[in-house]
């Protein structure tokens, strides 16, 4: 009957389903929205370089493993019978004078590399940069690469392959951030060659963006 209790108790049942039926779409919703929402950049006074040093080789040896495995599908390496990339220079990053290994870290963690090198003309090149993909389309990459530029004023170069155009537009980005000078692009290939984009431009000196000292005052 209508207006029975028995009826009266079905309807709050099929009330309180319908209600945990929208509760459970808006939860679903919501964990949708996060998943498929890009994530939040990251605060470029969290990316920071640190030095690596030869007690930290194991470390930078699995990042460069990570790094070979990632550009493997660009520039077609191979894996050696141990299951594992070759890279035969890494050890001269953490002892010859002109060559520099650097961890990314964001906030403390762990995300990255960059290798640099001092070529014979004095100008400075980025060998290698890797960011790790739990970081990647957070700006992590473009901060970390400003500020291996900012290492060292004068001439700078880096090599990017046709295929990489994220990292293309990155490195565009990072000369600007570091306020990079006559910077241009050209055509080239690399030394294992592959072709790609070279980008070339000069650090400041700290001196050149210091405002001029104001001349002497004089009135009336």
């Amino acid at each position: 009957m209508e207006g029975s209790p028995v009826e009266a108790g079905l309807r709050l049942a099929r009330r309180a389903a319908r209600r945990a039926v929208g509760r459970g779409r808006l939860g679903a919703a919501v964990v949708t929205a996060r998943r498929s929402g890009r994530p939040r950049p990251a605060d470029p006074d969290d990316v920071v370089l640190a030095r690596a040093g030869a007690g930290q080789r194991d470390v930078l040896v699995n990042l460069v493993q990570l790094y070979r495995h990632d550009m493997a599908e660009i520039r077609g390496y191979e894996l050696t019978e141990a299951g594992t990339y070759d890279y035969p220079h890494l050890d001269r990053y953490l002892s010859d004078p002109d060559r520099e290994a650097w961890f990314i870290r964001v906030g403390g963690r762990l995300a990255g590399f960059i290798l640099t090198r001092r070529q014979a003309d004095g100008v400075w090149q980025v060998s290698e940069h890797f960011v790790v993909r739990s970081w990647r389309g957070r700006g992590v990459g473009r901060v970390a690469l400003a500020k291996a530029f900012a290492l060292h004023e004068g001439g700078w170069t880096c090599f990017v392959d046709d295929d990489n155009g994220t990292s293309q537009r990155m490195c565009t980005a990072a000369v600007d951030d570091v306020g990079g000078e006559g910077a241009r692009t050209s055509r080239g290939v690399s030394a294992n060659g592959f072709a790609g984009t070279v980008f070339r431009f000069a650090v400041p000196s700290p001196a050149d963006d210091q405002p001029e000292e104001p001349g002497p005052v004089t009135c009336c």
